[in-house]
């Protein structure tokens, strides 16, 4: 066997060993792939230190896109930080910059060590995730039938377990089980059971500054935002318990973060149970398990926290089959507030700063292509060209959901011009069309791309009995409640409605639904109108206040489907 030259070098500077007989080969065997370990090693250590500087670069760029004054950021990457740091200001006035030191308040985030405490308790059989809140001299309606799980996964609403519906308030009812199970406020208990055994500096509970005053002299400044999008003084909010309202630093999370991992918090069969997701009473998979979203993309698990305060917004994404997290915290709201991330179609893509984690992290891996950059904010003619060139679906459906982020954050920053050419581009490169989805049936009736307050309406008349397709877009609620209103009568009666319990998701934001169902009409004179004077909202073709449907289109149809 002929010795490498080098591994005989190795051998000579770092062992006393010859290089002599079996025992010899042996050894140079094993210092061999020591050293081949040591390279991979090395090789891995340089190819992360170039996805840190790369995605550093990013979230800097989208710091000032987002208009955030001051943002920290961490990766954690198999329980040791890999990156930490601050960009911008924490004060802008004084000019102070931000660190990993800084600290924020971290609005919804603190849900996640309100879960933590509770799940605690439920080991300890202090609390039973399935007593029911009236146990704990919680007074509301059907309290007897509402359980404590049912609070901690936004899945209270009547009846209980049903769906899904994100509710701080309700959420922050648990200070009142903390309270009755142990004695000791939501404070006292956090302090006992996580600032103290992780031995927190910088940690607080953000209603008492005089009794925390040095940790407040390490508090970011907020800021919020007024009519022409600029930067203004923002106050915090000044509740404190197991919905929001806790005080960090990216270090300190990082902490946490570690300690969640290596199970010395809750046990792994506990952390397990908070990450997945509840499923209803009908059999659907919701989007949140206990304290924490949970979804899949790829067969990979996305765990995940966000806050959206006053004057703060955070954001806690976990990737646990790759031992990888990410925590950015921020002093305004706009980490958050252009991002339909807690609805009930809630998915961490929609978050630019999770999407560019992702990419650089997690992504690369899932595709045997290289998934393709985008200046979203430059009006380039070859975009267009570009995004017509991608062929794989799932790639293509990433990309989509990125064009609408930065639309979102166009729109939140005042950005006409962008938020034009990138509704341009997914009109072009996305949308369905009219002929998509109407395709030849003889139309009957048709109040379509309504772009203005207003109420109108159509007649027309049949012959026979007739089966018809009836499609609509308007602005409402999944949950029951439609701001814009269509009907159809016939001789002054109407005989349908669009309820939003009968519409889907249109696409988009969750508030586009759509109604597209048939109906059999007998012979007679029909009049079909659409109402939308008395929505509190303008939403409306062309004045998109959140992203507009998959079909660009805002009225409603009725067509022939029979002769």
């Amino acid at each position: 066997m002929k010795v490498d030259k080098r591994a005989k070098n190795f051998l000579r500077r770092n062992t006393n060993t010859k290089i002599i007989g079996i025992n010899g080969l042996l050894v140079f065997i094993l210092l061999f792939f020591l050293s081949l370990t040591v390279f991979m090693c090395s090789s891995r250590t340089k190819n992360q230190l170039a996805q840190v500087k790369e995605f550093a670069r990013e979230l800097d760029d989208l710091r000032e896109k987002l208009n955030i004054p001051g943002l920290a950021a961490c990766v954690i990457k198999d329980r040791k930080v890999i990156f930490q740091s601050g960009f911008g200001a924490s004060d802008v006035k004084q000019n102070i910059k931000t660190t990993e030191n800084t600290v924020f308040q971290l609005a919804s985030v603190t849900k996640v060590f309100g879960a933590t405490i509770v799940m605690q308790m439920v080991e300890e059989e202090i609390i039973d995730l399935d007593d029911p809140v009236s146990k704990y001299n919680i007074d509301m309606d059907h309290s007897d039938e509402i359980k404590v799980k049912h609070l901690l996964s936004h899945t209270s609403d009547y009846p209980p377990g049903n769906q899904y519906r994100y509710d701080g308030n309700r959420y922050a009812l648990l200070d009142k089980i903390v309270l009755k199970a142990t004695g000791k406020s939501v404070e006292e208990v956090l302090i006992n059971r996580i600032i103290s055994p992780l031995q927190f500096q910088n940690t607080v509970p953000g209603n008492n500054p005089d009794r925390y005053d040095d940790v407040y002299t390490k508090l970011a400044r907020p800021y919020d935002y007024n009519e022409t999008n600029e930067i203004v003084d923002g106050q915090y909010n000044p509740y404190f318990g197991c919905a929001a309202g806790l005080i960090s630093s990216v270090t300190e999370l990082a902490k946490f973060d570690i300690a969640l991992d290596s199970y010395e918090l809750i046990s792994k069969d506990s952390l397990q149970q908070c990450f997945t997701p509840m499923i209803s009473t009908k059999g659907d998979i919701l989007p949140y398990g206990l304290g924490w979203f949970s979804q899949a993309y790829k067969g990979i698990k996305l765990i995940w926290a966000f806050g959206y305060g006053y004057s703060t917004s955070s954001l806690y994404l976990k990737v646990p089959e790759e031992n990888l997290t990410l925590i950015v915290l921020a002093n305004s709201n706009n980490l958050s507030r252009p991002f339909p991330i807690g609805l009930i179609n809630a998915t961490i893509l929609d978050s630019p700063i999770a999407m560019a984690f992702l990419k650089e992290f997690v992504f690369h891996k899932l595709f045997e292509e290289k998934i393709p950059q985008f200046d979203w904010f430059c009006s380039s003619d070859n975009s267009e060209k570009e995004l017509n060139k991608i062929q794989n679906i799932e790639i293509k459906d990433l990309i989509k959901t990125e064009l609408q982020s930065f639309w979102n954050i166009a729109r939140c920053t005042g950005e006409k011009e962008t938020q034009h050419h990138l509704l341009l581009l997914y009109k072009n490169s996305f949308a369905k069309t009219d002929r998509d989805t109407f395709n030849n049936h003889p139309i009957l009736a048709k109040i379509a791309n309504i772009d203005k307050k207003g109420s109108f309406s159509e007649s027309f008349t049949i012959d026979k009995k007739t089966n018809v397709r009836l499609y609509a877009i308007a602005d409402g609620s999944p949950w029951g409640e439609m701001y814009d209103q269509a009907w159809l009568e016939t001789n002054g009666k109407v005989i349908w409605k669009m309820y939003g319990p009968d519409t889907k998701d249109a696409g988009g934001h969750l508030r586009n639904r759509v109604y597209d169902a048939q109906l059999s009409l007998d012979a007679g004179e029909y009049k079909v109108f659409f109402n939308n004077s008395k929505s509190p909202y303008d939403h409306y073709y062309g004045n998109w206040e959140a992203f507009p449907p998959d079909h660009l289109f805002w009225g409603i149809v009725i067509q022939k489907i029979n002769e």
